[in-house]
């Protein structure tokens, strides 16, 4: 009798091998995320960067436009805090020079826009709250600034000023036993001017 030949089976791969081939195949593409992903990382780095730089540089030119609010020359002073604000529209001293000089320029409607701004990305702006109140109260809008200068006085308890502005707003609404009683407090820190706004509202 003949020897049978032997039939050499081929080896089956195994589930696993032949899904490690797939992910080397198509799957290839799970070692290409990485890459992007890395590039994503690298691409974000350089735009926050330049973000901080021009939120530091629009501070810089807004301290100029202090300097030109000092010396009472608002309108140049708008033109450099518009300028600080095309680079960083949430920069909080640009916004509220620029609100204090409309303000003091009478253009009201501006001036609020610009506070308001101000207050919706630091609610507790001790300068920003001021103005919006001194806006509100030359609008006629007595219980708008009574609001602001309530706020106000609740973050800075022994400010005269506001106490006197609060005052002049209760005057202005009727209140007068409460205007008093601002009044009072507001000579008791010994700011200017209560003693008088006092005599005048008792009288």
């Amino acid at each position: 009798m003949k020897p049978k030949a032997k039939v050499m089976k081929t080896p089956k791969m195994s589930t696993a091998a032949s899904a490690v081939g797939g992910q080397s195949g198509a799957g290839g593409s799970s070692s290409s995320k990485k890459p992007e992903k890395a590039k994503e990382k690298k691409s974000a780095a350089p735009a926050k960067v330049q973000k901080v730089s021009k939120a530091i540089e629009a501070t810089q030119k807004a301290k100029e436009g202090d300097a030109l609010f000092q010396q009472q020359r608002f309108e140049d002073a708008i033109v450099v805090y518009t300028a600080a604000l095309e680079l960083d529209g949430e920069c909080i001293v640009a916004l509220c020079g620029r609100g204090g000089c409309r303000l003091r320029m009478n253009r009201l409607d501006e001036a609020k826009q610009d506070l308001e701004k101000a207050l919706s990305i630091d609610p507790n702006h001790l300068l920003a709250l001021r103005d919006k109140a001194e806006v509100a109260l030359k609008q006629d809008d007595y219980d708008g600034a009574i609001a602001a200068f309530d706020e106000k006085l609740r973050l800075a308890p022994v400010d005269g000023k506001a106490l006197c502005g609060r005052a002049d707003a209760k005057l202005r609404k009727g209140d007068k036993t409460a205007a008093i009683t601002d009044l009072m407090m507001a000579q008791r820190l010994g700011y200017p001017g209560a003693q008088e706004m006092l005599a005048k509202a008792k009288a």
